[in-house]
């Protein structure tokens, strides 16, 4: 072809194309026709500009020839053409936070990596400031994994941000830097430190969704499919909500040779694995495809393609949509726009799964929802909850909480609002601050009719301390009103680990049992002195050693033998006693003297015991005791008569650290069931928090029914109660969690048919 056929070529574009709307398009035309030096008629790779040399030149030569020709140019024009008409690069009516309702922390460095280019190894977040226990949207920047920025998204977080949801978006290495799979890696990695951290500043990481779009898309949706790269960081694919991949390119097949071969090098298994198409599977998180009406047409056919793999493997909660006068590069501009259909989608669906938490869900979801009661909050000394510990202090019937914040050193309690404000964050005041208190118990210890807190501090502090509450029960909730006063025979003795309240003697009121742990660890309790004046005085009491321990977890005062006067049932974990047993109180003045005492044992001699429960599992009349260990098992005593007979199960899901559990009829079949939480350490790919269900026919069998109730969400759980908070006539599971920082919290049971959703496990 001449230059006068390659003119005619030039003239015949332009006249076909509107040059009012293909002003960028004709530009383009005329550069394609200069940049033919040799005047063949055709482009080669070596005349294209060298950034469209790099990956759209593959994708432009459609016959694969190395070479651009008249009808491979028209396409490109037509292509660029189309960008330019459909939309506007942003909406006419966008949508904005109102001043000082959102907070952005720029630039966090969530991997540390002596080797990370300037700039990748970052992430931004923008949060609600009014609000708590948001759902985050984590987003992925575009730019064909050669470009992109995450300060990029800043109108479009704000956009989200003024609708309650807060955003996160980071940046990853880009090639040619960085080839596969470096970018995927690095979102993992930036998304398991949202998940981590997210808590601390309001968010809730239970309610994560992962969105991006073009290349943002294609890593989301590889994200969201290939558990194999949350999996390094502990966590699993339901760590993510929900995902929203736009555009996103799903088989890395369909790319230009130069491009694929460049980004995810030249073997074509490399290129199966890296595509998300090929991971498609029923039990992944709940899936939004959007792409554009103007995207090109093997753009929309890849994104119905992984659309139908969804299906096809019988995947129960994925959607697709067309978003119309939309193309590839206007959609996420367009999302701050009121009436924007992307941002419609995306917030009905947000909105939509965020809501279903609180129903009977479909079993690839969590159905239980976690309520928050009180977060973490590093200035007001609340990191490390450790513990939950029930009572009443203002006579209205309902179960109020105190809570030991072991790193942040508060000392707090908390006032049941009612079952119609349960949901919301509960009112509370700080009664003290102390250094390490491992536990925090109401007592009145005073005598004047309001409920005191003692505090039990190891480390360092090594004393236990009464916080004695205002003499007004109306000022209980102003922290003016407390006093902090530390009981002089525990100071600086032992590391103070729990106290029991309890009438042990019968004389000068209440008492409390108390334990330590260490080399000088030990079970005994704090004798009032009969002859002490009542009222405020805790140089009254005096410590009575019952027995040497290693690390007392569980202090219970309980009738165990039937004769009226409180017994003492423990769980030891550490040392040459470990196990379950219970101190036989001998009643009166004979409690003074520790020889008096008859130590009797349970059983789980040699296991690592950790909080125990006690209940009636079989429905004999019995008290059973359900005791979880750190050595992968839970062991079941079962009562009959003078003796133990020793059951174990396997702690849910395989989980090593059991950490506590309660017993309680938590699907209202009539069967008492567990509730049991973990310590799941680094391993985020188990549930910390599980409901165990038995078989009716064979109430110590080794198998039971288990559901997921927390997710991947919380590493350290501690101890939990079950009650009713709102008001429905179930049981829910008060607890708290001190790695992650979530808090004081309850999970709502949402009473739904539990034979549809549960996994059965066994030894």
């Amino acid at each position: 072809m001449d230059s006068v056929i390659k003119n005619r070529f030039l003239l015949t574009l332009l006249v076909a194309m509107s040059v009012s709307s293909l002003l960028a398009a004709d530009k383009f035309a005329e550069r394609l026709g200069r940049l033919d030096r040799n005047n063949d008629g055709k482009l080669s790779r070596e005349e294209a500009p060298k950034s469209f040399r790099k990956f759209k030149f593959d994708h432009a030569d459609r016959n694969k020839d190395g070479f651009l020709d008249k009808r491979e140019m028209d396409w490109v024009s037509e292509k660029l053409a189309g960008k330019k008409q459909a939309t506007p690069s942003e909406p006419s009516d966008p949508v904005a936070p109102e001043a000082r309702k959102m907070t952005v922390i720029r630039d966090i460095v969530y991997r540390k990596d002596d080797n990370a280019i300037q700039g990748r190894n970052k992430l931004d977040i923008y949060l609600p400031s009014d609000k708590k226990a948001f759902p985050m949207l984590f987003w992925i920047h575009g730019g064909g994994l050669h470009s992109g920025d995450k300060a990029k998204i800043t109108k479009v977080a704000g956009r989200f941000v003024a609708e309650g949801i807060g955003v996160v978006s980071a940046n990853y290495r880009l090639y040619p830097e960085a080839k596969y799979p470096m970018q995927i890696e690095d979102v993992a990695e930036a998304f398991a430190w949202v998940h981590r951290n997210i808590a601390r500043h309001g968010g809730d990481p239970n309610k994560l969704f992962v969105t991006g779009g073009s290349a943002g898309g294609h890593l989301t949706a590889l994200l969201t499919l290939d558990e194999s790269f949350l999996k390094k960081h502990e966590l699993s694919g339901r760590a993510i909500r929900g995902a929203i991949p736009i555009s996103g390119l799903m088989d890395v097949s369909r790319v230009g040779a130069a491009r694929r071969n460049g980004v995810w090098g030249g073997k074509a298994s490399t290129h199966r694995v890296a595509s998300p198409l090929h991971h498609a599977r029923k039990d992944g998180p709940p899936l939004l495809l959007l792409h554009a009406e103007h995207d090109t047409a093997d753009r929309r056919q890849q994104n119905q393609a992984m659309f139908d793999a969804l299906k096809k493997a019988g995947h129960l909660d994925v959607s697709i949509h067309e978003l119309k006068d939309r193309t590839h590069n206007s959609i996420r501009p367009n999302l701050v726009g009121r009436n924007d259909p992307g941002a419609k989608h995306i917030l009905q669906f947000i909105r939509r799964l965020c809501v279903a938490q609180t129903t009977k869900g479909d079993g690839g979801n969590h159905p239980w929802v976690r309520h928050t009661i009180d977060s973490a909050d590093k200035v007001a000394g609340k990191l490390g909850a450790d513990g939950v510990r029930l009572a009443d202090f203002n006579g209205d019937g309902l179960p109020d909480i105190t809570t030991g914040w072991e790193q942040g050193g508060a000392i707090v309690v908390y006032q049941n609002p009612g079952p119609a404000k349960a949901k919301a964050a509960w009112p509370s005041v700080t009664v003290g601050r102390v250094i390490s208190p491992e536990d925090a118990v109401f007592i009145d210890l005073d005598g004047d009719g309001n409920l005191d807190v003692v505090s039990s501090c190891e480390g360092r502090d090594r004393t236990m301390y009464v916080h004695w509450a205002p003499a007004k029960r109306a000022e209980y909730l102003k922290s003016s009103g407390w006093v902090t006063e530390a009981i002089p025979a525990t100071k600086r003795k032992q590391s103070w680990m729990f106290a029991e309240p309890a009438r042990i003697d019968g004389r000068g009121g209440v008492d409390l049992f108390v334990s330590s742990k260490g080399i000088n660890g030990s079970i005994g309790w704090l004798r009032r002195d009969p002859a002490a004046k009542p009222g405020r005085d805790a140089g009254a009491f005096n410590f009575v050693k019952l027995r040497q321990a290693g690390w007392i977890m569980t202090l219970k005062a309980l009738d165990m033998d039937g004769d009226g006067d409180s017994d003492l049932l423990f769980s030891d974990r550490k040392g040459a006693r470990r196990g379950v047993g219970w101190l036989e109180n001998p009643g009166g003045a004979e409690a003074d003297h520790p020889e008096r005492w008859t130590e009797h044992a349970v059983g789980g001699k040699g296991h690592e015991v950790m909080f125990l429960s006690v209940g009636d599992l079989n429905h004999d009349g019995a008290r059973d005791i359900v005791c979880p260990t750190r050595n992968g098992e839970i062991l079941l005593f079962d009562r009959n008569r003078n003796e133990w007979i020793t059951r174990s199960t396997s702690n849910p899901f395989g989980v090593r650290h059991g950490k506590a559990v309660a017993i309680g009829d938590i699907d209202r079949d009539g069967r008492n069931d567990l509730f049991h939480v973990a310590n799941t350490g680094r391993n985020r790919a188990t549930p910390g928090a599980s409901l165990m269900s038995k078989r009716p026919d064979k109430p110590w069998s080794a198998k039971w029914s288990v559901t997921d109730v927390s997710g991947s969400v919380g590493a350290k759980f501690d101890l939990v109660e079950l009650v009713d908070l709102d008001g429905d006539g179930d049981l829910d599971a008060i607890t708290c969690e001190e790695v992650d920082n979530l808090g004081v919290f309850w999970f709502e049971n949402p009473l739904y048919d539990s034979s549809k959703l549960h996994r059965t496990t066994s030894d």
